[in-house]
């Protein structure tokens, strides 16, 4: 991490340098066209009163003006080359100063990209390791055991078969989240009744007579991916179950508002504290535990996934909790 710290750093420094040379070649060219410009203007215009004077007869052939004209130009000359050099002194220390600040806005959306991917790859490291170490731990423990009859093989099989479908479900939501972040998104126009029909019916029929679909006579129509919108809608559909009080009502609601197509759904159950609000969009975050009334405690990617769709679509997911009543998560697209 530090190695990665001293990387940005001296990034960080020499795109400060790169900035400063470009402003300063920029302010030290126009310079010296203002220096020679104005030393030229000077020039033609000490003639032009030269000349005047040679016009006016014998009195003024008396002052040798040649020297005080030569006298003139020198000072007007490094009277400007003074303030020349003084102004490029100030605008190097002005310029220092804005061009580290620049370099520090222009990085600092790649550090912090790289921070979230290397969060993500030490998160997702540790949650693949966890299932493997279990599974090793008690195949070895099995194979130790000289005594271990057919059923302790067949219950260790049983755990293992477990883990392996915990990898897989692991491995699949790394996998969406991968696409959708690589995938340019197919848009088309939609009916959200549609993709919120669709996403009840892929529940197991037990769980779709929890739900209170709301419906609405004119549903609201949007652009995006439709396939997409209902894995966001299958996310928050699974989350207001899993966390909602067991077996009560799940309310679902499509509808427009202020310009914006909207979803809502609504549970009952302890709800979400404002401190786990700010974070569970956060990929790998898992809330209080004993909120859920599911043995499968999950992963903490789902309503990343979630987010990360709805970004895309130029949307948000927009989160209201009452403690102990009930939780809205309402999906707004434009």
């Amino acid at each position: 991490m530090q190695n990665i710290q001293n990387m940005f750093a001296s990034a960080t420094i020499k795109l400060t340098a790169w900035y400063l040379l470009g402003i300063m070649v920029i302010s030290i060219t126009f310079s010296f066209l203002v220096y020679n410009l104005a030393l030229g203007e000077l020039s033609a215009r000490l003639g032009v009163i030269g000349s005047s004077l040679e016009e006016r007869g014998d009195i003024f052939t008396r002052f040798n003006y040649s020297s005080v004209r030569e006298h003139q130009y020198n000072q007007a000359a490094t009277n400007l080359l003074t303030i020349l050099v003084y102004s490029n002194l100030v605008i190097f220390g002005v310029a220092s100063v804005g061009s580290y600040l620049w370099a520090r806005r222009t990085l600092e959306p790649i550090e912090q990209a790289h921070e979230a991917q290397s969060r993500f790859t030490s998160d997702a490291s540790h949650e693949l390791r966890t299932p493997l170490a279990i599974m090793q731990a008690e195949t070895e423990a099995i194979l130790r055991d000289k005594s271990a009859t057919k059923q302790d093989f067949k219950t260790v099989l049983i755990s293992n078969l477990e883990e392996v479908k915990r990898l897989n479900k692991l491995s699949t939501l790394l996998l969406k989240i991968a696409q959708v972040e690589n995938q340019p998104v197919d848009w088309q126009e939609f009916n959200l009744q549609d993709i919120t029909d669709r996403a009840i019916a892929t529940l197991p029929k037990e769980q779709q007579k929890l739900i209170n679909l709301k419906e609405n006579k004119k549903p609201p129509k949007t652009q995006g991916n439709p396939e997409s919108i209902k894995e966001i809608v299958i996310i928050l559909l699974n989350n207001a179950i899993k966390y909602g009080k067991k077996n009560s009502q799940i309310n679902v609601r499509c509808f427009r508002e202020r310009g914006k197509h909207c979803i809502s759904v609504q549970n009952t159950g302890q709800g979400i504290s404002e401190e786990d609000i700010d974070h569970i969009f956060r990929r790998f975050y898992r809330a209080d535990t004993a909120r859920t009334n599911s043995a499968d405690e999950g992963y903490g990617l789902g309503l990343s996934l979630a987010k990360k769709i709805a970004d895309i679509h130029h949307g948000e997911i927009t989160v209201k909790s009452l403690p102990q009543k009930t939780t809205t998560f309402t999906l707004k697209l434009p």
